[in-house]
């Protein structure tokens, strides 16, 4: 079962209710639930499968487990791609030891059909939109006006490490103007843009720390939801456009998610309502509390005062600071868009025919690929 599984099983809570519902001493309306249901699937897309975890991953009975790598299946998977390694420069970049590869496996439900399609078909978009090297001009180059608006207009940041040397993310999601960014032509490019390479800068420092501690690293998002409101709601099908990309291209990037200072509505429907349709490891991997949260960052082994100035701490506002768009703005050239890309064909033959898959490719908003295997098992 795909994102798009989960997508529907949380929409669903919105089309069994009547007109008008009682949920945790409050009154809704449908016509505010919808919408804010699919704010949730865009959301909770971030935090648990953006990462690119599917269903089958996310029903593990045991999330210690995961951290288990079988050996023996990572061998089966890097002899499927043995051609790939011998050939392709990136393909040699992501088999950088057994953590990565284990990677794709658990993202994929340990199947190891899916598991050889993503890895082929994040190699693909990878190479050719050099990810690595756009990042290194985003992080290192000039600070060129495309970078600074992706910075001002974007909503997520890399936050330094934990103690224990944990990747840790901030998203200022209630913050983000994205009516501004529709109204701006071209600015959803570039937050686009940015939340790639933010995602990509989240991928090397998880695989990084993976390498230097020998273990198996996912990063820990906290996320502000104050200030979500109808605007979000409206525009929600944007985000999960956006956060496709890291669907099917960063398996496994994150552990756990703390949605803070969340509106009341936005708590009530989901400890009374959404989680409680998910999956355990879901429910165990995604919090949702509202103005005391630092306890949970406690849990989490995130220091507050590490965090910026708008979460508690002591880090500038300015490291996300997702500033409203000035109406009169003229959006900055995207220089590289991540467009379409054809899934290398080589050895998908075989896939299709042994696991009955159909292999289905689309873009989206001009610059980010979604590609996905249907499987009749």
């Amino acid at each position: 079962m795909s994102y798009g599984a989960l997508n529907r099983r949380v929409a669903m809570l919105g089309v069994f209710m009547s007109r008008r519902q009682r949920i945790g001493g409050s009154t809704y309306s449908s016509d505010t639930l919808e919408p804010t249901l699919r704010l949730f699937s865009a959301m909770t897309a971030a935090a648990i499968t953006g990462s690119a975890v599917h269903m089958e991953a996310l029903a593990a009975p045991d999330e210690r487990k995961l951290h288990i790598i079988n050996h023996e299946l990572v061998a089966s998977l890097r002899g499927r791609l043995k051609d790939l390694l011998e050939t392709s420069e990136e393909a040699q970049w992501l088999d950088d030891g057994d953590f990565t590869l284990h990677r794709f496996l658990v993202s994929r439900g340990c199947n190891l059909d899916k598991a050889e399609l993503m890895f082929r078909g994040t190699v693909a978009w990878r190479s050719r939109f050099n990810v690595r090297g756009e990042l290194d001009k985003w992080r290192d180059g000039p600070n060129t006006e495309e970078r600074k608006q992706g910075t001002l207009y974007g909503y997520a940041a890399r936050a330094g490490f934990t103690d224990a040397g944990v990747p840790v993310n901030v998203e200022r999601v209630g913050k983000y103007d994205i009516a501004g960014c529709v109204r701006t032509k071209g600015m959803t490019d570039l937050v686009a843009k940015a939340y790639i390479m933010y995602l990509e800068e989240t991928f090397q420092d998880c695989r990084r720390a993976s390498k230097q501690q020998q273990a198996y690293v996912r990063g820990l998002v906290v996320q502000d939801a104050n200030g979500v409101g109808l605007p979000h709601l409206k525009n929600s099908g944007i985000m999960r456009e956006v956060i496709k990309v890291g669907q099917q291209n960063y398996p496994e990037l994150i552990e756990k998610v703390l949605v803070v200072r969340a509106p009341l509505s936005m708590y009530t429907l989901w400890n009374f309502g959404v989680k409680w349709m998910l999956p355990e490891r879901v429910k165990n991997k995604v919090t949702i509390v509202k103005s005391d949260f630092e306890p949970h960052l406690a849990k989490m082994g995130i220091v507050q005062r590490r965090l910026p100035v708008f979460m508690g701490g002591a880090l500038p506002d300015s490291l996300c600071p997702a500033m409203p768009v000035p109406s009169n703005l003229a959006a900055a050239p995207v220089v590289s868009r991540f467009g379409r890309v054809e899934v290398p064909q080589k050895k998908l033959e075989k896939l299709k025919e042994g696991a009955g898959q159909a292999i289905s490719i689309r873009e989206s908003m001009g610059n980010i690929i979604a590609w996905a295997s249907n499987s009749a098992n």
